[in-house]
């Protein structure tokens, strides 16, 4: 198992500039931009990685290494507007069925692609869901661990016959050693700590399991969000306004509006957390850019292909752009150990 090699700064700007290239290139189909990762992800790791079958799994049991006591903490109870919500959410489907849901799956991918050490690296995909990014990670060569809150989700990932392992758990107190992988994956954990010192706790274990140079990838919701989907369906009225308002003094996302409890993030928010707990090199980039209210809103389907494809060109174009990072609906934070 290969330990992560940090890139300079210069290094992984040409890298990502090369990356992006290569994807911008694919086809105009509306899968074209996840194939495009996925064709990336593997040209990346040409020659370093292979896909690791039954036999040459790290953990043939599908359980991970254990952490020592002090670490072993209870699963604390989920709060039960976000087990309700989550609960019934095939997030597989949303990620491969609506527009917005495809712009974000494959910006991800492609952010990760960049981000991630070589394979066969392990990853802790912390709050991984039912699988969906840790299937794709696994299937390119990574050894890959689940760690979810939702009991759900983690019995949905084990039952879905993938190649990795899976186990219920919270993220601000991980059931791991020090030291134990070479990236940490948070895609979706920080926005439902509401509490600024449970994300730092979260971080500072991400930070903990991490080897030394190790990468974390976190996703956080832009503070705006909300405001934004509201204003580009046309439905924002003066209550909507004044929740969507609020959330942008404080962060609390009102559960009114819908999705459920949750934290949105300004990027010097995610920015400060990150440093907090102790990372360097961090970034911050836009994942769907500000065209993803167009293609939410889009229901023509003869012009959702296009409208994907023009997205995905502006999300490369500002990703890095201050000025335009509050527009994302997501961002994607990222540091080094």
């Amino acid at each position: 198992m290969t330990s992560p090699r940090p890139r300079s700064e210069a290094t992984a700007t040409a890298q990502e500039r090369t990356q992006a290239a290569e994807l911008a290139s694919h086809g105009d189909t509306l899968r074209a931009p996840t194939k495009a990762a996925e064709a990336a992800l593997s040209r990346a790791k040409a020659g370093r990685a292979h896909v690791l079958t039954a036999e040459d799994q790290p953990h043939p049991s599908r359980t991970a290494p254990r952490a020592s006591e002090e670490h072993r903490r209870p699963v604390p109870p989920v709060e039960p507007t976000i087990q309700a919500y989550y609960a019934t959410l095939v997030e597989h489907e949303r990620l491969d069925t609506t527009c917005h849901g495809r712009l974000e799956r494959a910006r991800t991918q492609e952010l990760l692609t960049r981000t991630l050490p070589e394979a066969p690296a392990r990853i802790l995909d912390v709050g991984g869901g039912t699988g969906v990014y840790a299937a794709w990670l696994a299937e390119a060569g990574y050894a890959v661990h689940l760690i979810d809150v939702i009991p759900e989700h983690v019995a949905a990932a084990l039952n879905d016959g993938a190649a990795f392992t899976a186990a219920l758990g919270d993220a601000r107190h991980l059931d791991e050693p020090d030291d134990s992988a070479e990236a940490v994956m948070m895609l979706g954990p920080l926005y439902h700590l509401l509490d600024r010192n449970d994300r730092v706790q979260a971080l500072r274990e991400a930070r903990r399991v991490l080897r030394p140079g190790g990468t974390l990838a976190a996703a956080v919701i832009s503070r705006h969000a909300a405001l934004l989907a509201y204003a580009s369906r046309g439905e924002l009225d003066p209550g909507r306004r004044d929740l969507a308002l609020a959330t942008l003094g404080h962060g609390q996302h009102d559960p009114q509006l819908g999705f459920t409890t949750a934290f949105f993030h300004t990027p010097d928010e995610a920015l400060s957390e990150f440093r907090v707990a102790g990372f360097h090199d961090v970034h911050v980039r836009a994942i769907e850019g500000p065209m993803w209210t167009a293609v939410k809103t889009c229901t023509d389907p003869t012009h959702q292909d296009a409208l994907v494809e023009s997205a995905l060109m502006c999300a490369r174009a500002v990703e890095t752009d201050p000025a335009m990072l509050a527009a994302s609906a997501h961002l994607l934070a990222t540091g080094h150990a």
